[in-house]
């Protein structure tokens, strides 16, 4: 029963106070509830959508090679970083698969001739000519933006990029967008099992796939804006 306050107001009983808290705290709880439930079920769906695009990742890495037969280019791009990059690079070059050599994100002290030393069984003095290094990138970005500013003054049509598996779809990425005009011909460099276990290339293969991602949404935001 409802009572009359000062001035005629009208006021809830005590009883009646308790019941309109009790019905909005189980209203407050429920939309709680519901929320909480959105929020799983989002983060579940996002989750399994990057659990399956990492598995689908790892076995595109898997599946990249050079086409059979190599098409001849007018360079080759190293991308520094890890073994057998340069040996894979300067041999293409010395085979006559491209007409010159551009290596990118070298360590600013190195000259053509001292890397073609380091890496024995090439020809120094056929190869030299035909060797530019980059000094100035750090990372994959910064090695597709050095190849553009190069690739400007060295006019081609297409490149053949050389660098690990699982680095190339993030390299492609970076160098589709960088030259947008320039066919890109991937040639990955095997990783050697021996030199890594199997947990340690997991992992490394995994944060390539969350760098990949990344890149991807960077150039997507960035096309549209």
């Amino acid at each position: 029963m409802r009572q009359t306050g000062q001035a005629g107001k009208l006021t809830l009983p005590p009883s009646g106070i308790l019941s309109f808290g009790r019905v909005l705290g189980y209203k407050t709880c429920t939309m709680i509830c519901a929320v909480c439930r959105v929020f799983v079920f989002v983060a579940f769906l996002l989750l399994a959508a990057l659990t399956f695009g990492f598995g689908l990742f790892t076995r595109h890495v898997g599946t990249i090679y050079p086409e059979q037969p190599l098409a001849r280019t007018e360079a080759i791009v190293v991308l520094t970083g890890g073994p057998g990059r340069v040996e894979t690079g300067l041999s293409l070059l010395a085979a006559g698969e491209g007409d010159s050599l551009f290596i990118t994100g070298v360590h600013d002290k190195v000259t053509v001739p001292a890397l073609i030393r380091m890496h024995e069984g090439k020809d120094g003095d056929g190869l030299s000519c035909c060797v530019t290094l980059g000094h100035e990138a750090r990372n994959t970005r910064q090695n597709a933006r050095e190849t553009a500013a190069w690739v400007e003054n060295h006019p081609v049509s297409a490149l053949r990029i050389v660098t690990a598996a699982y680095h190339m779809p993030r390299a492609l990425l970076e160098f589709r967008s960088a030259l947008p005009h320039v066919q890109l011909l991937p040639h990955p460099v095997e990783t050697s099992q021996p030199e890594r276990n199997r947990e340690e290339y997991h992992r490394l293969v995994l944060s390539e796939y969350a760098k990949t991602i990344l890149t991807w949404l960077r150039i997507r935001v960035g096309s549209t804006s």
